[in-house]
């Protein structure tokens, strides 16, 4: 579109026009030298007559030899010629500058430009001079004349936006809250505390690198805990086997700091019912009213099968508390919202969890925060998740959370809720069949209910002999303290009372969970 030339094209006024005639003729033998135009198309004529007057002017159609005409253009005066003037298409100023217009109108469409794109400009400090620009260099000038000419404002709030160039991904355009820039600054020069409050995710053994208790096959209408501190509701009509999986060498299924998946197995397709997955927060004073991201990487099999998730205040027992109070979270920023998505394995959800204000906790010190997903499964095959983190603020645009996990520091979090005891205890076979022992449970949160791992224990009997259980039990006896346990243990035989003994393995699941 734009303007059009031809070469040659001259002839003479067929008839004489007035200074405000909007059309013109040519003498027929020569209308074909000039252009044929369609819309927004149009060409330069400069008129001259025998005295030397010149006009120049902008014909916008043409049919056959008359030509529709705007008058007076590029700076000359509408004046009246007489028939026998001369037609010229003249290469006129305005129509060399209209050149690199039409060139960009006629140019084919491009929705995104990339950093390297040139854009052509008319500079119009250098006389008007044709230059060219980046794109990239474009977009940088706009944004800092943007952030100049800006409004100031002394005190942001945690949704304000701010712009950073993101030099890991070759200094693209991104975008961050002010609440997760103040996070990572007081990270950056006052770093938090590994006390069960203090790191900035919430979740404990975020990438399921502890597993205490072992690969579990949890059956339908069922729940159980798993890497020690997520609790799985099974609600489908399908059993479902909950283990680790090593990642392989630069796997790519998270963010990079993950080494295993904690895989969800259904040997079956469900058919109904949802598998939640929550982990349960300590102290729901910790998680305070305002906004939190929940971000997981997950996958499954091929499909759309749905994907929610929720955050329950539980104000404990004991007491009068008060009743729990759930909120939906909401997908958030890019977000995929199923279990599957060929793009990424990134979910992330936004909520804003309700302020507490005249909420009464129970007297049992065992309230919480759950944050869970809940999945629909509706095939079979794994469905594997990993890297977990829930974080104060709107972490939407954050590609990695849970970035700063210490691996190390999570571990005593992870010991407040399950560990495994035994190993090297001392204690005395009080009959033939039953040996009592104390176990130790520093840190816990509670006091834990012990459970065994393996109905045949073994006992190292002192100057006598080595006893192994079969059928053992375990039970808990009265003397109960904050720092220990004791417990017996039945199922031996042929044992002599009295005799001291030591428990040769860590088969005691010491258990405190919320």
């Amino acid at each position: 579109m734009g303007v059009k030339l031809s070469n040659n094209a001259t002839s003479t006024l067929a008839s004489s026009i007035t200074n405000v005639a909007t059309s013109l003729s040519v003498q027929s033998g020569d209308a074909a030298l000039f252009p044929s135009l369609s819309t927004d198309e149009w060409f330069p004529i400069t008129v001259i007559d025998s005295s030397g007057n010149i006009e120049v002017m902008r014909v916008t159609a043409r049919t056959g030899a008359v030509l529709t005409v705007t008058r007076g253009q590029e700076g000359t005066t509408a004046q009246a010629f007489n028939a026998g003037s001369r037609v010229d298409l003249r290469l006129t100023a305005g129509g060399a500058l209209s050149i690199p217009e039409a060139a960009v109108t006629d140019a084919t469409a491009k929705t995104v430009p990339a950093d390297a794109d040139l854009i052509g400009f008319v500079d119009s400090a250098a006389n008007f001079v044709m230059k060219k620009v980046t794109w990239q260099t474009l977009k940088n000038a706009v944004l800092t004349d943007a952030i100049a000419n800006a409004a100031s404002k002394a005190t942001p709030v945690d949704a304000d936006l701010f712009g950073l160039l993101d030099s890991a991904a070759s200094n693209a355009l991104k975008k961050m809250t002010w609440a997760a820039l103040k996070e990572t600054l007081e990270e950056s020069f006052y770093p938090k505390s590994t006390t069960v409050s203090g790191p900035r995710n919430k979740i404990i053994n975020p990438g399921g690198v502890y597993i205490t208790r072992g690969s579990i096959a949890i059956p339908a209408a069922s729940s159980a805990y798993v890497f020690d501190r997520f609790l799985v509701t099974n609600g489908t009509n399908q059993t479902v086997t909950v283990s680790q999986v090593q990642l392989g060498l630069n796997a790519a299924f998270a963010a990079g700091g993950e080494r295993f998946v904690m895989r969800y197995a259904f040997s079956s397709a469900p058919t109904s019912g949802t598998l939640r997955i929550e982990q349960r927060i300590e102290d729901v004073t910790s998680i305070k009213a305002g906004d939190w991201t929940l971000t997981a990487w997950m996958s499954g099999p091929s499909g759309s099968e749905t994907l929610t998730g929720e955050a329950v205040q539980h104000f404990g027992t004991g007491g009068s508390p008060s009743s729990d109070v759930t909120t939906a979270m909401t997908f958030a920023g890019d977000s995929p919202t199923t279990i599957y998505d060929a793009s990424t394995n990134r979910r992330c959800w936004g909520v804003t969890i309700p302020s507490m204000s005249a909420k009464v906790l129970g007297t049992d010190n065992n309230d919480y925060l759950a944050a869970a997903m809940v999945l629909t499964p509706r095939q079979s095959g794994n469905y594997d998740i990993t890297w977990v983190s829930f974080v104060q603020g709107d972490a939407s645009n954050e590609y990695d959370p849970n970035g700063n996990y210490d691996k190390n520091s999570d571990f005593p979090r992870n010991q407040r809720f399950a560990r495994l005891a035994g190993g090297g205890c001392g204690g005395a076979f009080v009959s033939a069949n039953a040996f009592q022992l104390g176990i130790p449970a520093t840190g816990m949160r509670a006091v834990p209910t012990p459970s065994l791992t393996t109905t045949s224990p073994v006992v190292y009997q002192i100057s006598t002999a080595t006893r192994t259980g079969s059928g053992s039990t375990i039970s808990v006896n009265n003397n109960l303290a904050v720092n220990n346990v004791s417990i017996t243990i039945n199922g031996f035989s042929s044992a002599t009372a009295a005799t001291p003994g030591l428990l040769r393995d860590d088969v005691i699941l010491l258990s405190a969970e919320l």
